[in-house]
């Protein structure tokens, strides 16, 4: 007789193991599907537009260096936050059925 009939169900089917039941997504899963389709269709543009962006905060950045209350450095950092944290999101996030 094979040994896998031999076992136990309870042994066979650990944790983690398909069982035969739907996965579970969290709620968030689908809306950041979509927030992610609709950035890598735009990507090609999108990563044009920001990094014009950004370019003119710098130079908007270095203008006002001395200028107190302009915050201009911090408005700089956080345009550039925001381009790295598309372009993370885009890479690191992947929709079940694209791998």
């Amino acid at each position: 007789m094979p040994s896998h009939v031999l076992q136990s169900p309870s042994k066979s089917a650990g944790p983690g193991s398909d069982t035969g039941r739907k996965k579970r997504v969290g709620f968030l899963y689908y809306p950041l599907t979509f927030v992610w389709f609709v950035l890598a269709m735009t990507w090609p543009l999108l990563k044009w537009v920001m990094a014009m962006d950004c370019l003119v905060q710098l130079l908007r950045m270095f203008w006002h260096w001395k200028t107190p209350g302009i915050h201009a450095g911090w408005t700089f950092m956080l345009h550039y936050g925001a381009m790295i944290g598309v372009y993370l999101f885009i890479l690191g996030f992947k929709p079940k059925g694209l791998d």
